[in-house]
């Protein structure tokens, strides 16, 4: 075993008596976990895993990001993410008794009452499950719409050679050309960015 030992008063401190360091307990990491925001984000992965083992078909989950903001726009309803809204509210309550069994001896009342209000609120309320889960999706629409209207409003100009920058005379056109190279990138990984989903 190597130890490392930088001239801070931390490191200066274990190297000094390294004994203290190489015998000590090795604690498991842990989580906080009667903390709702933590658990809102673990029921939003609970509902998504019940989803998919309750059976998908290829029709109703594409694993293009691409579609899954298209169907966004176009409010397909039986495309995700509406139709894994729809499993939510229909499965709601079992869905929820579920959650909250597996942190039964963990978390507080006032908790569990913040997670079950999480849940209800759905798509209608703002901060509610459904809501979330639209609202993000919105958010890497309006990205994409960005993305597209700056590509398709910059000049065509000649290309310069792959991966070569053009002739740059100030610091600022340089600049330019980089943030428009990245963000033609950030757009061609929109359209073929995949979900990794097990069906």
């Amino acid at each position: 075993m190597g130890v490392i030992a930088n001239a801070k008063p931390h490191d200066l401190f274990f190297y000094s008596d390294p004994a203290q360091m190489l015998e000590g307990g090795i604690e498991a990491s842990g989580c906080y976990l009667n903390a709702a925001a933590i658990l809102e984000r673990q029921l939003t992965a609970f509902c998504l895993d019940n989803w998919v083992a309750s059976g998908l078909d290829s029709e109703g989950f594409s694993p293009q990001l691409n579609d899954i903001l298209n169907h966004l726009q176009n409010q397909a309803q039986n495309r995700f993410p509406y139709n894994w809204l729809r499993f939510i509210d229909s499965q709601q309550g079992e869905l929820l008794r579920e959650f909250i069994d597996l942190f039964a001896d963990t978390i507080t009342p006032e908790t569990q009452a913040q997670i079950e209000e999480f849940m209800h609120q759905g798509q209608g309320e703002i901060g509610g499950l459904g809501w979330r889960i639209l609202n993000r999706l919105e958010g890497m629409k309006k990205n994409d719409i960005v993305l597209i209207m700056r590509s398709s409003t910059s000049p065509k100009k000649s290309k310069p050679k792959k991966g070569n920058p053009p002739t740059c005379k100030t610091r600022t056109s340089w600049q330019k050309w980089n943030k428009k190279k990245r963000d033609s990138g950030k757009l061609s990984e929109i359209s073929t960015t995949k979900i990794s989903l097990t069906f």
